[in-house]
């Protein structure tokens, strides 16, 4: 999914961030 933020690091196991990085 890509609606979250991604931030990077540990922004992986947040739901806003981490969206765009599981991918």
């Amino acid at each position: 999914r890509l609606d979250g933020v991604g931030g990077g690091g540990i922004a992986r196991f947040l739901p806003l961030g981490g969206s765009i990085e599981r991918l």
